[in-house]
């Protein structure tokens, strides 16, 4: 009996030896959760554009507001933000830096001219601190650009991978009355002390302890809705081994009092044209009291002027909903599985990057001494020095905010001060997958006529007096009169103007490849310089190459009659090749691009130097590279010479437009020395409200349909903020508008009226 005793206290000092293991265990998971949102914190990005649809040729005004993810206020680590419009084909067709300032906000625009053409487009922005996790996380956005026809080009489809559905293993959860129930354990054999764990983006709110399992079996506990919170809650099932047994679910609807209230009053129903349009807004909370320094984004706009209905329009859905991205695997958050950020956070302009050897190979330049001297058109310049480490990696912060494009000379020595041939790839490009397009995407809603249960609330007005001053009214100069005609010989322009150079190219293209941006792309992955019939082929599969002389075996040639000059393949059918707008040949010998007066030159006289005559091409000469794959597209661009060489080539039907780039030189490297373009932030640049009071003429084509965009109003102590415009030229104009913001508290303005 004496010795059973003992057996029995050996066996209860053991389970509660293994209980208090089993709870310092959990402990020890639980603190790196708790630490996870301040050692690794996420950001949200949320964009308000003036419009949701586009025509070709208006300018994209954004607004963008940054937020810690866990509290959504607006308190970002980061400071640069990432904005970039990608075609369907995944293009990138125009990126800006936006300066985040300390309250989060941040504006810019893009303009939606040539080469963007009518077609679908995904915004997209970022902070480098948001590329560490999954691609979903960042925002993005559909936008519909028409033409002037309101017409738009619907492009054919590739398959797409589905995403993968949520596991719930095994804990699985029911709505009730007072929350939710959650039940746990199912298909868990053993008996085990686990943590029910409750986080919202990725922040803890709810823990507590459950033995399941074995002689356990099911476990069902309630969560009142006071203990979520606001958006999306992920449950966990938490081992001891900091592991997952099971996930599920629970979305709360934001908390009553989240979004702010607001007024908008305006001083009329409609308006006249040109006529001053009067709007003043008030912001309040839910007991009604004024909110004072709230700051929005405001977006006056022409009722008339909609074309599609506003998608996308809710922005505290946008906040509290996960993305795809808040799926972090809990071994993550717990410390069990180690993890690593890819990007660092950018609270400063940063060049970073890695030093190759001049080869393809990729090799690595540790312990060199590198030297950066950036130069403005404007002027300005910065330098500084680095040295690389064991991997070749380096990096340059600035402490100046520096604004639009500078060229950046890097230098490379070693110690000895001896130049050395090598690659500076840089890390800015982050390789983020674009939109996965579905037929969806697609489906416009177009708006005609409004049905009588989406009539608009007739607006509140408000009296308002007109004391605008006025002063004697600009007056327009007369049309010219022809009063004789003559021969003009001056002002012909040069080669980048010749034909109505790359302006009118880009507005028959259906391709455009922006060839800095992408030879920087190139580069940034370790490539080198190259001729441009090297580097296109390696950019876009699409494009071929056959360099056709006596080395060519003759299996390599396409076709055996093929005429001489068409050399390049796009999509596997013969093109036909012009710089700057002037039709081209390829010399087989010297392996370069020739045009063809040059070409026809040189074949008569002979007594002069090819070398003379020839013009060689690198990447780093070329503006940009077009596509137009019908024949009476780039027809227009011949003169009778080029036709008569044409009729060679009937079958022919597409054209490659290159168009050289102005002062190249200042992009050509040496030994030792690398050229690149560096991007700083986008230069801010005001909404060009017209001014109708006598400064500017009235504008009888002035039909813009965001009538006024405001990205930064702030309220006052009574909580009212107000503008004055101008109204346009159309008559009777009814206004819409769209507000949005976030106070430093995180109380957000979200308004669609």
């Amino acid at each position: 009996m004496h010795r059973l005793l003992t057996i029995l206290a050996l066996l209860l000092a053991s389970l509660t030896m293994q209980a208090q293991t089993d709870m310092q265990l959990l402990q020890r998971w639980l603190n790196g959760v708790s630490k996870y949102d301040n050692e690794y914190p996420r950001e949200k990005v949320y964009l308000h554009t003036d419009q949701d649809s586009y025509v070709q040729g208006e300018t994209m005004w954004i607004k963008a507001m940054v937020v810690r993810a866990s509290s959504l206020m607006p308190r970002p680590v980061s400071r640069v933000l990432y904005v970039e419009l990608l075609n369907t084909d995944g293009q990138i067709v125009d990126r800006q830096l936006l300066q985040i300032d300390a309250n989060g906000q941040a504006e810019g625009h893009i303009e939606l001219c040539d080469p963007i053409h009518d077609g679908f487009y995904e915004l997209r922005a970022y902070t480098r601190e948001m590329v560490n996790w999954h691609e979903e996380a960042i925002y993005s956005k559909i936008i519909p650009v028409f033409d002037e026809r309101l017409d738009i080009s619907v492009p054919d489809l590739k398959s797409t991978p589905t995403p993968p559905a949520d596991a719930t293993g095994a804990l699985t959860s029911e709505e009730s009355s007072e929350g939710y129930i959650l039940t746990a354990g199912e298909g868990v054999d053993s008996m085990q002390l686990c943590a029910l764990l409750v986080t919202c983006r990725e922040r803890p709110c709810y823990v507590d302890t459950l033995t399941v399992g074995g002689a356990a079996g099911l476990v069902q506990l309630e969560l009142e809705r006071s203990v979520l919170h606001d958006g999306w809650n992920q449950c966990y099932l938490m081992t001891t081994r900091g592991t997952s047994l099971g996930q599920c679910k629970i979305w709360k609807d934001p908390t009553i009092g989240r979004e702010l209230r607001v007024s908008i009053q305006q001083n009329k129903g409609s308006y006249a044209p040109f006529a001053p349009v009067a709007v003043e807004v008030q912001v309040s909370d839910a007991q009604g009291r004024p909110v004072r320094n709230a700051e929005f984004s405001l977006a006056v706009r022409d009722r008339d002027g909609f074309i599609t209905q506003p998608v996308g329009a809710d922005m505290t859905q946008h906040l509290l909903d996960d993305q795809g991205g808040e799926r972090m695997p809990l071994e993550v958050m717990t410390g069990a599985t180690p993890f690593a950020l890819k990007q660092p956070i950018e609270d400063k302009l940063l060049l970073q990057g890695q030093l190759f050897r001049d080869n393809d190979k990729r090799r690595p330049m540790p312990n060199f001494n590198l030297f950066v001297n950036m130069y403005s058109p404007e002027g300005g310049a910065l330098s500084g020095d680095a040295r690389t480490d064991e991997e070749g990696r380096f990096a340059f912060t600035s402490n100046e905010d520096y604004m639009g494009d500078w060229i950046a000379q890097f230098s490379v020595r070693n110690d000895e001060g001896k130049r050395k041939w090598s690659r500076v790839a840089l890390n800015r490009w982050f390789a983020l997958q674009p939109h996965r397009w579905t037929t969806e995407d697609f489906e416009l809603e177009r708006i005609t006529a409004l049905s009588p249960a989406e009539e608009p609330v007739a607006p509140r007005l408000f009296e308002w007096e007109d004391t605008i001053p006025r002063i004697n009214k600009a007056i327009a100069l007369a049309e010219a009169k022809v009063m004789g005609k003559g021969k003009y010989s001056g002002l012909k322009g040069d080669r980048f103007s010749h034909r109505g150079g790359e302006k009118r190219g880009m507005h028959f293209a259906d391709k455009y490849i922006n060839i800095p941006m992408a030879l920087e792309q190139w580069k940034d992955q370790g490539g080198g310089g190259e001729f441009l019939q090297d580097f296109l082929p390696l950019y876009d599969k699409d494009f071929e190459y056959y360099n056709i002389n006596y080395h060519t075996p003759f299996d390599k040639i396409p076709n055996e009659d093929q005429v001489e000059g068409l050399n390049f393949h796009y999509k596997g059918k013969k093109a036909v090749v012009f710089i700057d707008n002037q039709l081209c040949t390829v010399d087989h010998d010297l392996y370069r691009l020739t045009k063809l007066e040059e070409a026809e030159d040189m074949r008569s006289n002979i007594g002069r130097s090819r070398l003379d005559l020839q013009t060689s091409y690198w990447a780093s000469e070329i503006k940009s590279v077009l596509v137009m794959e019908r024949r009476d597209n780039w027809w227009r661009f011949t003169d009778y010479k080029e036709q008569v060489w044409l009729e060679k080539a009937p079958e022919i039907e597409t054209a490659i437009f290159v168009y050289t780039r102005p002062k190249s030189y200042l992009y050509k490297g040496k030994k030792g020395v690398d050229m690149r373009i560096i991007q700083g932030f986008q230069k801010p640049v005001p909404y060009p409200a017209p001014q109708y009071n006598g400064l500017e003429p009235e504008d009888k084509e002035d039909y813009r349909r965001t009538l006024y965009w405001a990205p930064r109003l702030t309220t006052n102590d009574e909580g009212k903020a107000s503008v004055v415009f101008f109204n346009g030229a159309r008559p009777d104009t009814e206004l819409s508008f769209s507000l949005r913001g976030i106070t430093p508290d995180g109380h957000i303005i979200n308004v669609e009226q």
